[in-house]
């Protein structure tokens, strides 16, 4: 459709960009959170460092919780989630030693209900503290944690505003500042 600039928030688009790109020599594909093999020309990526930050609502976390059994919801088993749910585990380990973790991954970034299910679900294995990165599924997660009562670690912007009571810190993911000239 004449654009320029083709832009795949995801790691899901990785393949695709690199797929579709050569038949647009014109457009440029940026794709973020995906390390995408050098080739093409016109795609690149942006890989955030979301580990550091997730590290960081890991001791958050590790400090805040009662039970030691903490909990993280998240959409897909990419390689970019999966190393922030490491991440995140080490440093709730860096401050609590005896934190014992467990993550779900949904299958979805979008379905709502199925978010809240999941974090009623691990409150009610004593989970009191759930860090997630589920996108819109994630409000699921932050709505079914405020109704156990439990505190939620959110994720991609400040959430607070969600669920005041709830909501005890966010991973700030701004990838606007990642991209250079």
């Amino acid at each position: 459709q004449s654009n320029n600039m083709v832009i795949g928030h995801g790691f899901e688009f990785g393949e695709i960009a690199a797929e579709v790109a050569p038949e647009y020599p014109e457009a440029d594909f940026l794709v973020t959170s995906n390390p995408i093999k050098p080739g093409d020309d016109n795609v690149q990526h942006v890989m955030p460092n979301s580990t550091q930050g997730a590290y960081l609502a890991g001791v958050a976390a590790g400090d805040a919780t009662e039970s030691n059994k903490l909990g993280a919801i998240a959409g897909f088993d990419f390689p970019v989630i999966a190393a922030q749910m490491d991440a995140f585990e080490a440093g709730a380990k860096s401050v609590n030693p005896e934190v014992w973790f467990k993550v779900v991954y949904l299958g979805t970034l979008d379905d709502v209900a199925k978010g809240k299910e999941a974090a009623r679900s691990q409150a009610g294995s004593g989970i009191d503290v759930i860090y997630h990165i589920a996108d819109a599924a994630g409000i699921g997660v932050i709505d079914g944690a405020r109704e156990e009562g439990i505190k939620v670690i959110g994720w991609g912007v400040d959430q607070r505003e969600l669920a005041p009571d709830t909501i005890i810190a966010s991973q700030i993911v701004d990838q606007a500042t990642m991209i250079g000239d």
